[in-house]
């Protein structure tokens, strides 16, 4: 089995406040209880899996701008920051139809 490099920051911490300090709009952060950086599809799998194990409540962070809170983190439950992924591991084929 392949070793996971999941990253997970939790408050109080300065990956942590580095991570509030990128979120785009400062009024649309909402305070995180963490945010976790999937590096691969199956981190990414592994953290929905537990998410919905937990029934936790999530947000995520992809490069996308929003101006609204909730827009792009979620007060006291996990934010998913895809800043770690790269394009590469991303596998779209499912999406087309090729016959």
């Amino acid at each position: 089995m392949s070793q996971l490099s999941l990253e997970i920051y939790l408050p109080n911490t300065t990956s942590y406040e580095s991570r509030i300090d990128h979120i785009w709009s400062v009024d649309a952060a909402l305070p995180p209880a963490c945010f976790v950086l999937p590096q691969s599809s199956k981190e990414t799998s592994l953290i929905i899996q537990t998410i919905g194990q937990y029934q936790c409540p999530f947000g995520i962070v992809s490069g996308g701008h929003s101006d609204f809170p909730g827009s792009n983190s979620i007060k006291a439950g996990v934010t998913i920051d895809f800043g770690r992924i790269s394009a590469e591991c991303l596998d779209l084929g499912w999406a087309f139809n090729t016959d």
